[in-house]
């Protein structure tokens, strides 16, 4: 097989793109690939049976491991109704040879003698010398009046303690902190002055507790600490950069970070910091090679980024970190590193996400290495590099980095099919005995094929059309540009025809953009910007205003109003649920018809918002399979998110869908505002008539998403000139068909 790429062109743009203040920019596979592979052990941090609940942060001091957490402490009403405190956050140890969670503090070592009960609210923690750790907590506290059954509840000011591994307080001093701060982060610097910062407020003090100043934080900017400092990572220029603040208040100079840089931590050799791009992954600055190290991706060891509360790396290499739930609930993480050669044998495959499609690939590739000994699944989210994405992924390819497996939404991942990167999952999904064709919802796996063969599967699918009133089109289930412009005229050549307040971009990018197979052949590295049909839409596209601002702008109707009375021929839609469904025809009316997008070929269209690909160099594909499968199964799609992400391409997960709908009432969010509120509304029980209307929407769905974004920043940018008036139609299709020209050469040669 063949890859066809501009290299040279690629390895500029990821020189440009992947590096800031160094003079040359690593590698972009030396970025993907963690530097050291680590030995996993998980200890759950939430004893039930003390009515423990969730982990609110974390601390590693020395030997000592330290987190907090919320616990009941029960509950009082008096005679009025009025509940005392019923649960506080209290101070734990977490024993790393027994597992055992050590309480070190709760209310009833701070409370008053004259108080019946209370509460301690251990706010947030920071190392202190030797394996203690400071804690930045407030006590509430309550007194009750046994004659009039009343009680009667005080705040205590905010309190800095620092206790040691056995509990004992070293240290407590009082605050002058208003009562209604509740700061969740502490940090000291090397001065031994503490920040407090509830994102929007911090508070410096002195190593006495005295308060020096108040900053306001800008953007719910996160305190870090930076070489004994502490400060905020800002986004100044091409490159993020750490402003410490100091003592009186004022930000200092500013340090230059790496790009990527999302947050920033304390160093430990031979890192000068530690950071983060996107949350999943850790980097250390080599203080030696002035270069990013990636240190690790959380999610390859089953942590989920998003319930982190706290790690710590130590001087050997070995990370401690907290989670506050996922997909085992609240743990203690070890990660030991360890040599490669004492891994048990499995199966080691990588795969590239782009588009974002990592925060949907986390929580299913967790579960799976979790559950198998004999396959291991890396993810390498190229969204890191932002709108290079997917040049530097086709600068690894090129190199000979293909990944495994490819997830991507569906424009991109038939990008990767066209230029043979992907294989055909038609045969796995006929070999598979507890699939197999029948299982799937099969016409989106037959959209999605291109000749005959399926580059990629996908767990769920959306439907984007367009709507129009039965009356101004014929029985059919697409338009044409022609048919549009016959449909306006019956509507009485209305100013709003592709959505309201479409400017003529925009018309362009929806007959162009959502069209793009019938002017690119990208498998075969030619296009047709210079045919007639394309020189009908840049002039029906120039009829239309350049900028929408002052059409009607005191019009405060809906749209739905708008397209009842004829003012606006089509609306625009995407439909994830059956109840959105329910409610279009609710809305529109019931005679409204679903005719897509206008084209030749084309009606409706699948989005795919996740497709999985196996890429033609997986020299172990049938493991690759053996996940790709899991996305395809009824347990997998059926999971309730509480946010729909479409309808399941499993048959059965499909079926169980649609019977929910027809009998149960479900809430949708009102946005054509037939309850008046526009906040959300009920949809009653689905009738088996208004089933039947969205499996016909369904089959006349006969292209999935797809448009390149290079080439309709081509289109965009030369049309410029024509609806400006400066160059006619046929030289703006001349000049739009040799740029796009040169760049299918490019990619294609």
């Amino acid at each position: 097989m063949k890859y066809r790429f501009l290299s040279a062109l690629l390895a500029l743009l990821l020189l440009t793109t992947a590096c800031s203040r160094q003079d040359e920019a690593p590698a972009a596979n030396s970025m993907l690939a963690s530097a050291y592979v680590y030995e996993a052990e998980y200890a759950p941090l939430i004893d039930y049976s003390r009515q423990m609940g969730s982990i609110t942060a974390s601390c590693v001091s020395g030997e000592a491991w330290y987190f907090t957490a919320w616990c009941s402490t029960g509950g009082r009403v008096d005679g009025d109704g009025a509940i005392s405190m019923s649960g506080q956050t209290s101070l734990f140890l977490l024993d790393q040879d027994t597992g055992d969670r050590i309480l070190l503090a709760d209310h009833r070592r701070f409370l008053p003698k004259d108080a019946a009960g209370g509460a301690l609210d251990v706010l947030a923690l920071a190392p202190g010398p030797e394996n203690t750790v400071w804690a930045a907590q407030r006590l509430h506290a309550y007194t009750v009046n046994q004659t009039a059954d009343t009680f009667t509840g005080g705040t205590h000011p905010l309190q800095l303690c620092r206790y040691d591994a056995q509990g004992e307080i070293l240290e407590c001093m009082e605050t002058a902190l208003p009562e209604t701060a509740a700061p969740q982060v502490l940090q000291l610097d090397a001065g031994g002055r503490f920040y407090l910062s509830d994102y929007e407020t911090c508070w410096l003090l002195t190593p006495s507790g005295q308060e020096l100043q108040t900053v306001s934080m800008e953007s719910s900017a996160e305190l870090c600490a930076y070489g004994g400092q502490v400060g905020v990572v800002c986004s100044d220029g091409p490159a993020p950069v750490f402003r410490p603040l100091g003592p009186s208040g004022d930000w200092g100079e500013a340090v230059t970070l790496w790009e990527g840089a999302a947050r920033v931590y304390p160093g430990v050799a031979p890192y000068a910091y530690l950071f983060d791009c996107n949350g999943d992954t850790l980097y250390g600055w080599n203080a030696e090679t002035d270069q990013p190290e990636r240190l690790l991706t959380w999610s390859d060891y089953g942590v989920e980024c998003r319930y982190l509360v706290g790690f710590t790396v130590r001087e050997d290499g070995q990370i401690l970190a907290a989670t506050a739930g996922g997909i085992a609930g609240p743990e203690a993480v070890t990660l030991t590193r360890i040599d490669p050669s004492q891994l048990p044998e499995r199966a080691e495959l990588t795969m590239a996400c782009l588009s974002g499609t990592a925060w949907e690939m986390r929580e299913p590739v967790m579960l799976f290495n979790r559950s198998r000994q004999d396959i291991h699944i890396s993810l390498q989210d190229y969204s890191e590099f932002g709108d290079a994405q997917e040049t530097i992924l086709n600068t690894e390819i090129l190199a000979g980095h293909v990944p495994d497996l490819i997830c991507a939404e569906s424009m991109t991942l038939g990008f990767q099919a066209d230029k043979g990167v992907l294989r055909d999952l038609w045969p796995m999904i006929d070999c598979d005995e507890d699939l197999g064709r029948e299982a799937l919802m099969t016409h989106v796996f037959d959209v999605m094929s291109k000749d005959g063969e399926l580059y990629g599967i996908a767990p769920f699918f959306s439907i984007w059309t367009m709507a129009v009133r039965s009356e101004f089109l014929p029985d059919q289930p697409g338009w044409t540009l022609e048919e549009l412009q016959q449909a306006a005229e019956r509507a009485g050549n209305p100013t709003q025809v592709l959505g309201w307040k479409v400017p003529r971009d925009g018309v362009l990018f929806r007959l162009v953009g959502h069209n793009s197979g019938e002017f690119l052949d990208l498998k075969n590295g030619t296009c047709a910007f210079e045919s007639q049909k394309f020189l009908d839409i840049l002039n029906f596209a120039r009829t239309f205003p350049a900028e929408p601002e002052g059409w009607e702008e005191d019009d405060t109707r809906l749209e739905a109003e708008r397209f009842a009375q004829g003012e606006q021929l089509s609306v625009e839609l995407q439909i994830s649920t059956f109840p959105e469904f329910q409610y279009t025809l609710k809305a529109l009316g019931p005679d409204v018809r679903f005719v897509g997008f206008p084209s030749q070929s084309g009606a409706s269209y699948f989005r795919l918002p996740t497709s999985l690909g196996i890429s033609v160099d997986c020299q172990k594909p049938e493991a690759a399979w053996e996940f790709a499968r899991t996305l395809l199964t009824e347990h997998y799609q059926s999971q309730d998110s509480g946010q729909s992400p479409g309808f399941p391409t499993n048959k059965k997960a499909f079926q169980s869908q649609a019977d929910k709908a027809m009998t149960h009432s479900e809430k949708v969010y009102d946005r054509y505002g037939l309850s008046g509120s526009q906040e959300s509304i009920f949809m009653p029980q689905m009738t088996q008539e208004v089933y039947e209307r969205f499996l016909a929407l369904y089959e006349s769905c006969n292209r999935t998403m797809g448009y390149n974004d290079a080439v309709m920043s081509v289109v965009l940018d030369e049309a410029y000139w024509f609806f400006d008036g400066q160059k006619s139609a046929e030289d703006t299709a001349a000049v739009i068909q040799k740029r796009v020209g040169l760049y299918l050469d490019e990619q294609f040669g």
